[in-house]
């Protein structure tokens, strides 16, 4: 019936209505019915896997009106022995339809991994026997046979033990012990044990086990009679030769066939030193050429068949990019062909690594073996398959990642890196960043001009290492990284290769501080500079140690302090102007703001302050009077343009507290005290100017001059424009300022001159005055040519190199102290850097080349111009500049100079870097 007959209905004709409507709730409801339904299993005597839809029985609903449409059975994910069953119900009118799902427990547990569970369970109760005396036994002399096990049923298992001796203690045997099963033929895993405490092998001893591991790796075997199969053979059949049968035997022999061959044997042995009883590692031996087996059981030839045309996958989304040393035993996974389901009957057994640890050749090719068993009525086939992955590095990457930690990545703490990654990122949160083999991480890429340092690298990183680098702004100096490790060879292909991990290290942050820092922090809390309960306190009686200075107060993660320098107290206005600066501590280096004022007001009304009330000072001829021929007798103070009557209760004091000849001014102080009580005002006039005549000065007139001192041991260009500092005598602060200086340098006449050039502030008028100093160091001018003229001049004056960082310089090169064969630096592409084992460790953050030859030092390559000053150690190097450390804890670098014919001169050349 239809929604518009039923509303019509119950308008006109509601008595016939609901009869109908009652015949209609009789219809089925296929929700309500589903629910009623019971199912049954003809069997649970079986695996859940094994259960088909057909075995399914479900009752207790109305046949006459619903129908099982679907019935969908698997066991449940993580549970082998329970089955979960969904079944559609469908109305047969309607075609309506309704799901159900059930859980249904109790299967079998897979029969290979029940037995493969209780084996494990075995493993864990086996225990090693305490060896008698091996205090004075040597580990390299205990053979398997000497390892007593306990815990062990032995009618059940077979056990299998290997010993070794650990190659960083040879005082500790590491054992092996697995057992298999005789009846399934089952096999565990590996329960390692070490056992300590054996005698320490003798020098002659260890001369005896290095020669046992040559012999044992030239040890050939063979079996005479071929014409058999590879399991038939046994160990009698062995035929070992290639070593001095008088001075060793072989001990340990096992075998077994090949897994990937059973044409081939795998012979296993260790080599004893008869002498010593001392042995050799094991060793593994194949021989091949024996007769193919021929497989006639149907199970067998079946299971053979499945695993030819089946695959291996990893079960993981980045399969494709993962490396082999992070895949999961837990995520392998057998394909039979076009991925259908095993048959009945066929179960899969196992699937693992070949070998439980990964291997250096397995992890640089990107290949790892995997063993793929199945089963069927009790037997058992197997196959290896290869899993082709990405490919890594052993050394480089997958033993380095260790290091991607924090402490091995800084931020470069200068303003010059700073503002250098700001501008990388613009108005983005992320930039990439360039390593460029010197331990630093630049803004752009390698070739590209002007580039600046923003990350350095620390820690011990291998040779070849490089990084992937992501720097993310978090917030305001908060910085994190997203680094991936990578190698760099030149001679692979490809020649880049980067880990597929991705390390995000977090919480950067610059730290340092300077005086624009300082200064804008300085600012920024002048308003909180006040004083306590100022209402009630005439500023006449201020205490200086009293006033409330910012606190808190931080640049980056330095801690920030106020310090007042003076008070000037207006007690006519009743208000205090606050000299201050702002002062943080940075690697040890006070830092100072520039000087910032503030004023405070509202302190008590001072009635003394009142007599300053439209007060003024005259001097007669004040125009044409220099400030040096003030009398101080006819300063005049004036009130409300009248000649000012100092009341009787009031003592006067007029004093002038400065006066500049050549600006005219002159800051005049008044004082009045009053019954116990002062109050002083300042007051600036402006005098007549004496003209400056800049023809009339000298340097020596004018400046405090300081960083100049000629001395016999110095070159005159060994004097550095940076360290040399110029201040204004007190007569000039105020009118002239240097415009520029330079430094010109004759060390062939032991000669200085330094030029500055002035500037009147009054006028702009200009003035370039000179001064020259005699007494430094003369070098006569050589006549040898050198492929860098320039390195002559900076070896002779001991400037080639600038520290920056004196005790980081002096941290790194430490780890030169016991490197005998590893004392110099090498000077690549303007990088500083030393290594150890072919470790690199650069050096550029804290110590650079003078800037006159950046980009032209060089110590390596064909054309290089700077050589060693002596052997490094008992090594071979020829590249490079010594490094040598003195007993009272200084180091310095020592070299000699290459003459333009290529020949080293022979003039040695040191430069101190490191002064304690």
């Amino acid at each position: 019936m239809s929604k518009k007959n039923k509303i019509l209905f119950s308008i006109f004709a509601l008595p016939t209505l609901l009869p109908l409507v009652a015949i209609s709730c009789k219809t089925k409801s296929v929700e309500d019915e589903i629910k009623k339904i019971n199912i049954s299993i003809t069997s649970k005597n079986r695996e859940a896997k094994d259960v088909k839809s057909e075995d399914i029985i479900v009752s207790n609903y109305d046949k006459a009106y619903f129908a099982v449409s679907k019935i969908e059975v698997q066991p449940k994910s993580g549970l082998e022995t329970t089955l979960e069953i969904i079944v559609e119900l469908q109305n047969i009118k309607s075609k309506q339809t309704a799901v159900r799902q059930f859980i249904i427990e109790g299967f079998k547990e897979n029969p290979a991994k029940v037995a493969k569970k209780e084996l494990e369970e075995d493993l864990i109760k086996v225990q090693l026997e305490e060896i008698e005396a091996k205090s004075t036994k040597i580990a390299s002399s205990i053979t398997s046979n000497d390892i007593k096990v306990k815990g062990v049923d032995e009618q059940k298992y077979d056990l299998f033990i290997n010993v070794k001796v650990d190659k960083n203690d040879n005082s500790k045997l590491l054992v092996t012990v697995t057992l298999k099963n005789k009846k399934n033929l089952s096999v565990s895993g590996k329960k390692d044990f070490t056992i300590e405490g054996f005698k320490v092998a003798s020098a002659e001893e260890q001369k005896i086990l290095e020669d046992l591991e040559k012999v044992s790796k030239l040890v050939a075997v063979d079996v005479l009679d071929k014409n058999k199969l590879a399991k038939e053979v046994q160990i009698e059949d062995l035929k070992f030769s290639n070593f001095d049968e008088t001075t060793y035997e072989i001990v340990e022999k096992s075998i077994s066939v090949s897994k990937t061959d059973s044409k081939v044997l795998e012979v296993f042995f260790k080599l004893k030193h008869k002498a010593s009883n001392l042995l050799s590692n094991k060793r593994n031996k194949e021989v091949s050429g024996f007769k193919e087996e021929t497989v006639v059981d149907a199970d067998i030839l079946e299971l053979k068949a499945i695993l030819e045309k089946g695959s291996v996958s990893y079960n993981d989304p980045k399969a494709a990019i993962i490396s082999v040393a992070d895949l999961e035993e837990s995520k392998l996974q057998f394909n039979a062909e076009n991925n259908n389901p095993l048959p009945a009957g066929v179960s899969l057994s196992s699937i693992k690594f070949e070998k439980p640890t990964v291997s250096r050749v397995e992890v640089n090719s990107g290949r790892r073996t995997i063993i793929v068993e199945l089963t069927k009525n009790g037997k058992v086939a197997n196959k290896v398959f290869t899993l082709t992955c990405k490919e890594s590095d052993f050394d480089i990457i997958i033993n380095q990642r260790e290091k991607i930690v924090e402490e091995n990545f800084e931020l470069i703490q200068t303003k010059e890196a700073k503002a250098a990654l700001e501008a990388l990122l613009g108005s983005n949160t992320s930039a990439t960043l360039y390593y460029d083999f010197t331990g630093v991480f630049k803004d752009k890429k390698y070739g590209e001009a002007d580039r600046k340092d923003i990350l350095s690298r620390k820690g011990d990183f291998k040779f070849g290492t490089v990084f992937e680098c992501e720097i993310i702004k978090n917030s305001e100096n908060n910085y994190s990284l997203k680094i991936k490790i990578g190698k760099y060879d030149k001679n692979h292909n490809p020649k880049w290769l980067y880990d597929w991990k991705e390390y995000t290290l977090s919480d950067y942050s610059y730290n340092f501080v300077d005086k624009e820092d300082l200064n804008k922090v300085a600012l920024e809390n002048k308003t909180k500079i006040d004083y306590p309960d100022k209402q009630s306190v005439l500023v006449s009686e201020l205490d200086q140690s009293k006033i409330i200075l910012p606190t808190n107060v931080k640049v980056f993660n330095n801690d920030v302090i106020f310090v007042v320098e003076n008070v000037d107290k207006d007690s006519e206005h009743n208000t205090a102007t606050i000299h201050y600066y702002a002062q943080a501590t940075y690697n040890g280096e006070v830092i100072k703001s520039d000087i910032m004022t503030t004023i405070i007001e509202g302190f008590k009304v001072d009635e003394l302050g009142k007599e300053f009330e439209g007060m003024s000072i005259t001097y007669e001829d004040m125009a044409t009077t220099l400030p040096s021929a003030i009398d101080q007798n006819q300063i005049k103070l004036m009130k409300n343009s009248e000649a000012y009557i100092v009341p009787a209760d009031i003592i006067k004091t007029i004093t002038i507290t400065s006066k500049d000849e050549y600006t005219g001014k002159v800051v005049i102080k008044v004082t009045f005290e009053k019954a116990g009580k002062k109050v002083e005002k300042e007051f600036e006039l402006q005098f007549n100017k004496k003209p400056l005549d800049l023809n009339s000065l000298t340097l020596d007139s004018t400046l405090n001059i300081e960083g100049i001192v000629p001395n016999v041991d110095t070159l005159a260009s060994s004097i550095l424009k940076e360290n040399v500092k110029l201040t204004f005598k007190e007569e000039f602060a105020n009118i002239l300022e240097v415009v520029t200086y330079s430094l010109e340098a004759k060390d062939v006449e032991g000669k200085l001159t330094l030029s500055v050039e002035f500037k009147n502030r009054l006028n702009n008028e200009t003035k370039t005055l000179s001064k020259e100093y005699t007494g430094f160091k003369v070098v006569s001018g050589t006549t040898k040519k050198f492929r860098l003229q320039e390195l002559y001049a900076l070896s002779e004056s001991k400037t080639l190199f600038h520290v920056k960082n004196e005790a980081e310089l002096k941290k790194q090169l430490l780890k030169l102290k016991d490197q005998p064969n590893d004392q110099r630096i090498e000077i690549i592409d303007n990088g500083i850097k030393f290594f150890i084992s072919g470790h690199s460790t650069g050096l550029s953050t804290v110590l650079v080349l003078d800037p006159t030859v950046k980009g032209k030092v060089k110590t390596g390559s064909g054309q290089k111009n700077i050589g060693l000053a002596g052997k490094v150690g008992s090594s071979k190097k020829t590249n490079g500049i010594n490094v040598h450390f003195y007993n009272d804890g200084r180091i310095s670098f020592k070299w000699k100079l290459y003459l333009d014919n290529g020949q080293l001169d022979d003039i040695e050349y040191e430069q101190i870097v490191v002064n304690s």
